[in-house]
């Protein structure tokens, strides 16, 4: 066996299992990814809504807590000074204005100004600064000066309002050396907070907004940040953000979504700066102030990606012990398959017994002991191969044998003419045709042995020699067909013990008178094709009939019983009358859904082209059982002879030497001799019988039926159901009608007669022939037609 380059199937094994298991982990981690990341992110969103919220309330609380305090303080302010009015700048305050307030507010708050408005601008009327805290905090005396000039205020905006604002005025500023960055809110309140009559005044308050850090610093897992609707930060946990984007909008995607006319209350997720955020919106009970909550995805994530990091761990670890457990399993898998394998190498070779040994209770099992009877079996078939050969080879030697000895007759004479068709359904046939001529009388023989093959053919050689002997011991004889047959059915049953038997239909033909004599052993019925026969209709027309008659024969199958009697019966043929003899194979032929041809369509194809040459009968024949069978294999073996008696013949001379020697005996076979015959003919004159001869044989006393009366039976224009024929007219015929030449003209010579369609309707209207039913009988195969 030709070698060649293979990938072993426990490769092929590991790597589809590698990749399945890889399939099922992936399939596995990504949606318990996504599964968890959907519920971490639900989570988160619900802890930072959570956390924002609390958030949100304590910045509230804050708020107001330090407006209150406001409320109280900023009077106090206003009201310092001379006559009630504003303090001089050097006067010493006799009180101290933070008293009674909480204790953080002087640590948050920086200055209080007074602005009236003047027109169209804003001037500064009272103010109040927090030295001490400008000193704790390191600022400059000027602290307030210099805020004003950075971070300017729109103070016609607070004017037009009413309402309280808060503006991030938060600032980076050097002193001493030191840039110091002050996270600045400046709170924008009406002049009511003094006076009840102070339009036109606004006040303006500078805080530490460390305050508002603080709160917001207590979440430990978001960022929150105070947002203003226009998009300026107001306060942040982180005091660089806060000084950098005070006064300036705020880069943050979020703005847009608040600055719109709906308040933004869902969760979102968020692009900043290439990072992803999961950001929430609460408002905080101010006007257009809002506190927003972001964490990044990444850190909010954190857990899902430790518990990534250890699922991939743990697939490595499966993948490596499903490696392992499926090397283990494909090594013993794969090694009772390589003993297969040598195994199918050992019977390659030519050595049938091989003991496979594989111990697995599975399909690998199963497929060994399978192995095991196939090679037993292969032995089997081996030996029975060798016989079948040797058989194929002696049948072989048979076929040719009987090729050999069943040479077809052939004929050249001026008096009948013979064609016929002969094909084996096997190797060897087990049909039989033959013909001899003895004196004035033509012998025809058709058989068909049980069965086809082998031991057909041996029936069909047991009859060949019998016909062979009894044609060399009684060469100068003509016997009577029931007796052939007798002597015949005595030869077979003794060869065959009753076991093979054959059928059989002998037609011998006196060619001086056209008197047939026919004897049959259980074979199919003959057909006879009339060539004309006169009849009257009863009317000024004349009508020639056309028939195809059935000649009937009783006796039983050669070889069934030790003894048998067989009984001859007797008609007349006329100068151009044709006969068809053949085996049940050809009206049994069968089509693709096993349906017999039928006797009924053999005659039909017989009829149709009965008047024709015997060449175009036979091919009519044979193409229109083809037709039938549609290229179906024969099932039977298909035998057929068809004879023309054309005229009469007188004192033409011929002996039984004639007839060439085959199996040791003169044989029956008629060939012409060039010593007693002409190249092209054979004569067939009376053979010179004497009565004794004659009655010895048990032909005394037959009945001579040459003068053939026309009677009711064969009248196609006479209702066929009024007669009922006699035994003696078993014969039935099928008829066919068309109008030919007047009553006293002569029929022409078979070469000239003209083409005759059997299926023209009769003219009368008691019985009609058609296509469908040539026959006139209604398609009813019980009336019998008489000969």
């Amino acid at each position: 066996m030709e070698s060649r380059r293979y990938i072993p199937i426990k490769y092929k094994f590991l790597a589809v299992l590698f990749v399945i298991t890889v399939m099922s982990l992936s399939i596995f981690f990504a949606f318990t990814y996504k599964t968890f990341s959907e519920d971490k992110k639900l989570f988160v969103m619900d802890l930072n809504i959570s956390v924002l919220r609390a958030t949100t309330s304590d910045i509230k609380l804050e708020l107001k807590s330090r407006i209150e305090e406001l409320q109280i303080f900023v009077p106090r302010v206003y009201q310092k000074g001379t006559g009630g009015g504003a303090r001089a700048p050097n006067e010493r305050e006799s009180e101290d204005p933070f008293q009674g307030l909480s204790p953080s507010l002087p640590d948050e708050l920086l200055s209080v100004t007074f602005y009236r408005q003047k027109g169209d601008s804003f001037e500064s009327f009272k103010s109040f600064e927090h030295k001490p805290l400008f000193v704790k905090k390191g600022l400059p005396d000027d602290f307030v000066a210099t805020i004003n000039a950075k971070r300017p205020l729109n103070l016609k905006e607070q004017v037009e309002s009413q309402d309280m604002g808060m503006v991030n005025r938060s600032v980076s500023l050097s002193h001493n050396g030191k840039t110091h960055e002050v996270p600045v809110i400046t709170f924008l309140v009406s002049g009511n907070y003094v006076d009840s009559d102070s339009k036109g005044v606004v006040i303006a308050i500078d805080l530490i907004q460390d305050f508002l850090r603080k709160k917001l610093q207590q979440s430990e897992i978001a960022e929150i940040f105070l947002l203003r609707k226009n998009g300026m930060l107001l306060s942040h946990p982180a005091v660089h953000p806060t000084v950098e984007f005070a006064g300036v909008q705020f880069p943050h995607p979020i703005t847009a979504r608040i600055a719109g006319k709906q308040f933004p209350r869902e969760s979102m997720e968020l692009d900043i700066k290439g990072e992803s955020y999961l950001c929430n919106v609460s408002e905080t009970g101010f006007k257009d102030i809002f506190a927003v909550s972001q964490i990044r995805k990444s850190e909010a994530f954190l857990a899902l990606q430790t518990l990534i990091h250890k699922s991939i761990y743990l697939s490595i670890f499966v993948l490596a012990v499903a490696l392992v457990l499926s090397i283990l399993f494909a090594s013993g898998l794969t090694a009772n398959i390589q003993k297969l394998q040598q195994a199918a190498e050992l019977i390659g070779a030519g050595n049938l017994k091989v003991d496979i040994k594989v111990n697995s209770r599975d399909e690998i099992g199963l497929v060994s002991e399978s192995f095991q009877w196939m090679a037993g079996r292969i032995q089997e078939l081996v030996t029975e191969t060798a016989q079948k050969a040797r058989m194929a080879e002696e049948l072989a030697t048979a076929k040719l044998v009987q090729d050999t000895l069943l040479t077809t007759p052939s004929f050249q004479s001026q008096s009948f003419q013979i064609d016929s068709f002969y094909t084996a359904a096997g190797e060897c046939g087990g049909d039989l045709w033959d013909a001899f001529i003895k004196g004035n009388k033509l012998t025809i023989i058709v058989g068909d042995a049980t069965g086809h093959g082998a031991p057909a053919a041996i029936v069909v050689a047991v009859a060949k020699a019998c016909f062979a002997t009894l044609n060399g011991v009684f060469r100068n004889q003509n016997l009577p067909p029931e007796q052939v047959l007798e002597m015949a059915n005595h030869v077979i049953h003794h060869a065959c013990q009753g076991q093979l038997l054959m059928t059989m239909s002998l037609v011998q033909l006196d060619l001086e008178t056209g008197q047939v004599v026919h004897c049959s052993a259980g074979h199919e019925p003959v057909f006879c094709m009339r060539k004309s026969l006169k009849v009257s209709t009863g009317s000024a027309e004349k009508k020639t009939k056309m028939s195809a008659e059935i000649l009937f024969a009783q006796g039983e199958r050669l070889g069934f019983a030790k003894s048998a009697k067989y009984t001859a019966e007797e008609f007349h043929m006329q100068p151009g009358d044709t006969l068809m003899i053949y085996t049940d194979g050809l009206s049994e032929a069968r089509d693709p859904e096993m349906k017999e041809w039928g006797e009924r369509a053999l005659r039909k194809a017989f009829v149709r082209n009965g008047f024709t040459d015997l060449a175009t009968i036979k091919k009519h024949v044979l193409e229109s059982m083809t037709e039938h069978i549609r290229n179906e294999p024969y099932h039977d073996d298909v035998t057929f002879v068809l004879l023309r008696w054309l005229k009469r013949t007188e004192g033409e001379n011929s002996t039984i030497d004639d007839i060439p020697n085959i199996l040791g005996l003169d044989s029956f076979r008629a060939a012409g001799d060039a010593s007693t015959h002409k190249a092209d003919t054979v004569a067939a004159p009376a053979a010179d019988l004497t009565p004794e001869t004659d009655d010895e044989f048990g032909l005394a006393g037959q009945n001579d039926l040459a003068e053939i009366s026309i009677d009711p039976l064969l009248d196609p224009f006479v209702d066929i159901t009024e007669s009922v024929p006699t035994p003696a007219e078993e014969l039935a015929q099928v008829e066919i009608v068309e109008e030919l030449a007047p009553v006293d003209a002569e029929p022409p010579p078979p070469e000239e007669a003209p083409a005759i369609d059997p299926y023209v309707e009769s003219l009368d209207e008691s019985t009609t022939t058609t296509e469908d039913d040539p026959y006139g009988d209604g398609g009813d195969p019980t009336k019998k037609r008489a000969a």
